[in-house]
């Protein structure tokens, strides 16, 4: 039989608890934008180290508009 590979990709605010629970690994993805937000480093970092979920980083989706004003040159 062949074997079958799935590779759960979410966001860090998208919570994959039901992906833990029955044990499958996931993989965080990051937007830049996301890095400015310390819960959503924090969660990331959390879940890398209880769950040894990876963490992506794309650009996609990211835009000035995304990144708070206050960091904005």
């Amino acid at each position: 039989m062949d074997r079958l590979f799935l590779h759960i990709v979410h966001r860090p605010e998208m919570v994959p608890e039901s992906a833990h629970k029955n044990g499958l690994k996931t993989a965080i993805q990051m937007i830049c934008a996301s890095l400015f937000y310390d819960e959503a480093v924090s969660l990331a970092k959390e879940h890398r180290k209880q769950y040894g979920d990876e963490i992506g980083l794309t650009s996609a989706g990211s835009s000035r508009r995304a990144v708070p004003a206050e960091i904005q040159d």
